[in-house]
């Protein structure tokens, strides 16, 4: 029977007694009965099976004192060899290196909080479509000049005026299109525009308080569109994308990014009425 007068007092793996049972610590023990303190109660006869379903269920754990045959006192359970409870213990994984571990923890830390360095989400420039008016113009006094040149060829020496003013007008609309820059970060959206100066204008995401897209028939037909932002700036209240592609999805993203921004920095819109 296990010792009456056993207490918690003092006791450590080390008080191990050899017995004919064998020796604790290193070397592996068997028994088959075995008693628990639980609540400051013997408990017990347990079995091999019974002890194990304690320890996954939680009933004991590596600091319960249990005592079987062979022994003086009572121990601790984590003092048993490691393969008695092996079925049933938990994994743990081995210890890393410090620099790991660190490296470990601060990666960790970088997941669980929302990342506050500005990553670009979309940028492009406006479509040449919208010069196509302008080409279209142009092509139809081109047409109607050379019709005309057909009845009367002096009509034709109008050419050299249109020739040159076409060459120029067009060619001063594409490089418009191409120096104007739209670029939206998780932080503000930016436009660029300007061949010769620049003119720059940004608003930052948490001042956006509503956005809104625009499509005409002709623009949906090449699945481009306007997307206007309203902002809360009193310098630059609005900001519109010109035919741009997709800009409902843009709005979406542009949306929930608003959203993370204004519950990071605890920002909150209020109406003045």
């Amino acid at each position: 029977m296990p010792p009456a007068s056993a207490s918690r007092a003092g006791v450590t793996p080390e008080a191990s007694r050899d017995r004919s049972s064998g020796t604790f610590g290193k070397t592996k023990i068997t028994p088959m009965q075995y008693y628990a303190l639980l609540n400051e109660q013997q408990t017990g006869p347990y079995t091999r099976g019974q002890l194990s379903a304690m320890w996954k269920s939680g009933s004991v754990t590596g600091s319960t004192l249990i005592w079987y045959e062979g022994l003086t006192e009572w121990i601790p359970i984590s003092s048993i060899e490691e393969d008695l409870l092996a079925e049933t213990k938990p994994q743990i994984s081995p210890l890393t290196p410090p620099q790991q571990q660190r490296a470990a923890t601060t990666s960790r830390d970088a997941s669980a909080t929302p990342s506050t360095q500005e990553r670009e989400l979309w940028s492009g420039t406006p479509s040449h479509l919208l010069n196509l008016k302008l080409y279209i113009i142009w092509l139809f006094v081109f047409g109607a000049t050379l019709f005309g040149g057909l009845i009367q060829r002096e009509i034709l020496m109008a050419l050299v005026v249109f020739v040159p003013l076409c060459a120029v007008q067009c060619l001063f609309a594409v490089f418009k299109i191409r120096a104007t820059r739209y670029v939206v970060t998780t932080q503000r959206v930016r436009t660029v525009r300007g061949i010769f100066s620049k003119d720059i204008q940004e608003i930052e995401l948490f001042r956006v308080k509503d956005t809104a897209t625009h499509q005409t028939l002709f623009l949906r037909l090449f699945g481009l569109g306007s997307l206007k932002i309203i902002s809360g700036d009193s310098s630059n209240p609005n900001l519109t994308l010109s035919a741009i592609p997709k800009p409902n999805d843009l709005r979406e993203q542009l949306r929930r990014e608003v959203l993370a921004l204004r519950q990071r920095y605890n920002v909150r819109e209020l109406d003045v009425m």
